[in-house]
Protein backbone atom coordinates (compact mmCIF):
# COMPACT_ATOMS: atom_id res chain seq x y z
CA UNK A 1 0.00 0.00 0.00
CA UNK A 2 1.20 3.51 -1.10
CA UNK A 3 0.85 6.24 1.30
CA UNK A 4 -0.94 8.38 -1.15
CA UNK A 5 -3.10 5.21 -1.46
CA UNK A 6 -4.11 5.52 2.14
CA UNK A 7 -4.85 9.11 2.41
CA UNK A 8 -6.28 9.70 -1.11
CA UNK A 9 -9.06 7.17 0.57
CA UNK A 10 -8.74 8.59 4.02
CA UNK A 11 -9.17 12.60 2.87
CA UNK A 12 -11.98 10.90 0.79
CA UNK A 13 -13.83 9.77 4.14
CA UNK A 14 -13.34 12.99 5.90
CA UNK A 15 -14.05 15.07 2.81
CA UNK A 16 -17.12 13.61 2.11
CA UNK A 17 -18.60 13.50 5.02
CA UNK A 18 -17.24 17.02 5.71
CA UNK A 19 -16.86 16.58 9.52
CA UNK A 20 -16.50 13.02 11.63
CA UNK A 21 -17.62 12.47 14.99
CA UNK A 22 -15.55 10.77 17.29
CA UNK A 23 -16.31 9.66 20.72
CA UNK A 24 -12.84 10.08 22.28
CA UNK A 25 -10.43 12.16 24.23
CA UNK A 26 -8.11 14.32 22.11
CA UNK A 27 -4.96 12.82 23.52
CA UNK A 28 -5.97 9.22 22.16
CA UNK A 29 -7.67 10.44 19.20
CA UNK A 30 -5.39 8.86 16.18
CA UNK A 31 -6.27 5.46 18.63
CA UNK A 32 -9.72 6.06 18.27
CA UNK A 33 -10.01 7.31 14.97
CA UNK A 34 -7.88 4.05 13.22
CA UNK A 35 -9.64 1.14 13.57
CA UNK A 36 -12.91 3.65 12.23
CA UNK A 37 -10.97 4.16 8.69
CA UNK A 38 -8.84 1.06 8.86
CA UNK A 39 -12.87 -0.50 8.29
CA UNK A 40 -13.80 2.25 6.23
CA UNK A 41 -10.88 1.99 3.74
CA UNK A 42 -10.04 -1.39 3.86
CA UNK A 43 -6.25 -1.06 5.03
CA UNK A 44 -4.83 -3.07 8.02
CA UNK A 45 -4.84 -1.02 11.56
CA UNK A 46 -1.01 -0.45 11.80
CA UNK A 47 -1.18 1.05 8.29
CA UNK A 48 -4.10 3.25 9.11
CA UNK A 49 -2.34 4.59 12.16
CA UNK A 50 0.53 5.20 10.57
CA UNK A 51 -1.15 7.98 7.55
CA UNK A 52 -3.39 9.05 10.39
CA UNK A 53 -0.59 10.07 12.60
CA UNK A 54 1.58 11.44 9.49
CA UNK A 55 -1.57 13.49 8.43
CA UNK A 56 -1.79 14.86 11.91
CA UNK A 57 1.59 15.78 12.15
CA UNK A 58 1.44 17.12 8.75
CA UNK A 59 -1.68 19.00 10.10
CA UNK A 60 -3.85 17.92 7.11
CA UNK A 61 -6.90 17.84 9.50
CA UNK A 62 -7.64 19.54 12.60
CA UNK A 63 -9.56 18.42 15.97
CA UNK A 64 -12.22 20.64 16.96
CA UNK A 65 -13.59 20.10 20.36
CA UNK A 66 -17.47 20.78 21.10
CA UNK A 67 -19.76 20.08 23.98
CA UNK A 68 -21.19 18.04 21.62
CA UNK A 69 -18.64 15.95 20.57
CA UNK A 70 -15.00 15.80 19.05
CA UNK A 71 -15.03 16.27 15.08
CA UNK A 72 -12.16 16.00 12.40
CA UNK A 73 -11.80 18.31 9.50
CA UNK A 74 -9.47 18.83 6.91
CA UNK A 75 -7.45 21.48 6.52
CA UNK A 76 -6.68 23.84 3.28
CA UNK A 77 -3.24 21.53 3.83
CA UNK A 78 -4.81 18.13 3.54
CA UNK A 79 -7.60 19.30 1.05
CA UNK A 80 -4.56 19.80 -0.92
CA UNK A 81 -2.64 17.11 0.14
CA UNK A 82 -5.66 15.04 -0.66
CA UNK A 83 -6.16 16.47 -4.20
CA UNK A 84 -2.26 15.68 -5.20
CA UNK A 85 -2.58 12.08 -3.94
CA UNK A 86 -5.80 11.73 -6.31
CA UNK A 87 -3.66 12.68 -9.25
CA UNK A 88 -1.39 9.50 -8.19
CA UNK A 89 -3.09 7.35 -10.87
CA UNK A 90 -2.80 7.42 -14.43
CA UNK A 91 -5.97 9.31 -16.50
CA UNK A 92 -7.75 5.67 -17.96
CA UNK A 93 -8.09 4.71 -21.59
CA UNK A 94 -10.70 6.37 -23.13
CA UNK A 95 -12.25 5.52 -26.51
CA UNK A 96 -9.60 7.94 -28.50
CA UNK A 97 -11.74 10.84 -30.13
CA UNK A 98 -8.64 11.65 -32.45
CA UNK A 99 -7.87 14.62 -30.54
CA UNK A 100 -4.27 15.42 -28.90
CA UNK A 101 -4.32 17.00 -25.00
CA UNK A 102 -0.64 18.63 -25.42
CA UNK A 103 0.44 20.45 -21.77
CA UNK A 104 2.92 23.49 -22.57
CA UNK A 105 4.50 25.21 -19.67
CA UNK A 106 6.72 27.88 -18.62
CA UNK A 107 7.87 27.60 -15.09
CA UNK A 108 10.30 30.61 -13.74
CA UNK A 109 12.92 29.30 -11.78
CA UNK A 110 11.62 30.61 -8.80
CA UNK A 111 9.26 28.00 -8.92
CA UNK A 112 11.08 25.11 -9.39
CA UNK A 113 9.86 23.06 -7.02
CA UNK A 114 6.97 23.43 -8.91
CA UNK A 115 7.79 22.49 -12.23
CA UNK A 116 9.68 19.46 -10.73
CA UNK A 117 6.42 18.54 -9.34
CA UNK A 118 4.74 19.13 -12.39
CA UNK A 119 6.74 17.13 -14.70
CA UNK A 120 6.41 14.41 -11.98
CA UNK A 121 2.61 14.47 -12.04
CA UNK A 122 2.45 14.50 -15.66
CA UNK A 123 4.62 10.99 -15.82
CA UNK A 124 2.23 9.37 -13.35
CA UNK A 125 -0.82 10.75 -15.20
CA UNK A 126 -0.11 9.14 -18.04
CA UNK A 127 1.63 11.86 -20.68
CA UNK A 128 4.34 11.43 -22.92
CA UNK A 129 7.36 13.93 -23.45
CA UNK A 130 7.49 15.57 -26.49
CA UNK A 131 9.81 18.23 -25.39
CA UNK A 132 11.26 19.61 -22.34
CA UNK A 133 8.22 21.66 -21.55
CA UNK A 134 5.69 19.89 -23.83
CA UNK A 135 4.01 16.65 -22.81
CA UNK A 136 1.26 14.85 -24.26
CA UNK A 137 -1.88 12.70 -24.01
CA UNK A 138 -4.72 11.49 -26.48
CA UNK A 139 -7.47 11.37 -23.37
CA UNK A 140 -9.25 14.08 -21.75
CA UNK A 141 -7.77 15.46 -18.69
CA UNK A 142 -9.37 19.07 -18.15
CA UNK A 143 -10.00 18.22 -14.92
CA UNK A 144 -7.12 16.84 -13.63
CA UNK A 145 -5.14 20.14 -15.20
CA UNK A 146 -7.65 22.35 -13.61
CA UNK A 147 -6.45 20.46 -10.24
CA UNK A 148 -2.87 20.52 -11.28
CA UNK A 149 -2.46 24.07 -11.71
CA UNK A 150 -4.33 25.21 -8.50
CA UNK A 151 -2.35 22.79 -6.43
CA UNK A 152 1.00 24.09 -7.93
CA UNK A 153 0.11 27.61 -8.49
CA UNK A 154 0.53 27.54 -11.68
CA UNK A 155 -1.86 29.85 -13.06
CA UNK A 156 -0.70 31.07 -16.75
CA UNK A 157 1.89 29.21 -16.73
CA UNK A 158 0.82 26.13 -17.92
CA UNK A 159 -1.55 25.54 -21.28
CA UNK A 160 -3.62 22.76 -22.06
CA UNK A 161 -4.15 22.65 -26.09
CA UNK A 162 -6.32 20.23 -28.01
CA UNK A 163 -4.81 19.66 -31.66
CA UNK A 164 -6.25 16.98 -34.22
CA UNK A 165 -2.78 16.13 -35.17
CA UNK A 166 0.37 16.38 -33.70
CA UNK A 167 3.94 16.10 -36.08
CA UNK A 168 5.02 12.38 -35.59
CA UNK A 169 1.96 11.52 -33.97
CA UNK A 170 2.36 7.64 -35.43
CA UNK A 171 5.12 6.99 -32.75
CA UNK A 172 2.42 8.47 -30.54
CA UNK A 173 -0.30 6.32 -31.17
CA UNK A 174 1.74 2.90 -30.83
CA UNK A 175 2.84 4.59 -27.61
CA UNK A 176 -0.46 4.76 -26.61
CA UNK A 177 -1.32 1.71 -28.35
CA UNK A 178 -4.29 3.93 -30.04
CA UNK A 179 -5.33 2.60 -34.05
CA UNK A 180 -4.85 4.71 -37.23
CA UNK A 181 -7.98 7.02 -37.21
Amino acid sequence: MRAGESWRKIGGVIGAAGIVVVASTTPGILIALAPFFSRKIGFNLAATYRQLRYAKKNQWFKVIERTDGIFIQLTEKGSQSWQVANLENPILPQRWDGQWRIVIFDVPDKKKAAREALRRTLRILGFVQLQESVWVIPFDCRKEIETVKQIYGLGEDLRLIVAAAVDGEEVLRERFGLTAR
